[in-house]
C-alpha cells in the first residue's frame, strides 16, 4: 500500500511500503492586495532538509529530498491582469525538492491579483527503504517585488505564504 495524505498546509505525512506514490496536494491560491503599479511575485517550494523519515531516520529510514518531486501543473485560475507561469506545467517538467524550486509566478502587472494551481508530489521510495510510515515537510513561500510593504499589513489567504497586502 502507498499513500500521500496531507496533514496540514505545510507538512504531509507519507504512508509507503515500496514503489512510487503520488497525490496532488490541492488547491494552492496567492492573493497579492497590494494594488502595486508592479505587482508581480515567485510562489517557492521547498522541503526542510533531512528528507522523510520514520522510525530513527537512518540511511534505511530516510527518503532523501532528492526522490521527492514537485510539479506545480497548469493554473487552475488566475485574477487580474499579468503574466502568470507555472514553475512545471506537466509532469514531464517535474523537479525533485533537493533545491528550492519555483512553483508559481506573475512575472508582468499591476493591481490586485491572484494565482491557484493544484500541485502534485510523488515520492520514488528508495529499494533500501524499511516499510513504515514517514514523515517530512514541504514548505512554501512568496517573495513579492516591492518593498517596503504598506501599513498596516494585511495577510493574503494563506498566512503562512508571508505576503502582505
Amino acid at each position: 500500500m502507498c499513500n500521500v495524505a496531507s496533514v496540514d498546509h505545510d507538512g504531509l505525512e507519507a504512508f509507503l511500503r515500496f514503489g512510487v506514490c503520488g497525490k496532488q496536494l490541492g488547491t494552492v491560491t496567492v492573493s497579492d492586495q497590494r494594488a502595486a503599479l508592479n505587482a508581480t511575485w515567485v510562489a517557492s517550494v521547498s522541503a526542510a532538509s533531512g528528507g522523510f523519515t520514520t522510525g530513527g531516520g537512518t540511511a534505511a529510514e530516510t527518503i532523501p529530498n532528492s526522490a521527492v518531486l514537485y510539479w506545480s501543473g497548469p493554473a487552475t485560475a488566475t485574477t487580474g491582469t499579468g503574466t502568470f507561469g507555472a514553475g512545471q506545467a506537466n509532469a514531464a517538467a517535474a523537479e525533485t525538492l533537493a533545491a528550492t524550486r519555483t512553483a508559481f509566478s506573475k512575472t508582468t502587472g499591476s493591481g490586485d491579483d491572484s494565482a491557484a494551481w493544484n500541485p502534485t508530489l510523488v515520492i520514488n521510495v528508495p529499494d533500501a527503504a524499511v516499510a513504515g510510515t514517514y514523515t517530512g515537510t514541504v514548505l512554501r513561500r512568496v517573495m513579492r517585488s516591492s518593498f517596503p510593504p504598506a501599513w498596516p499589513p494585511t495577510w493574503a489567504e494563506d498566512p503562512r505564504w508571508g505576503l502582505y497586502g
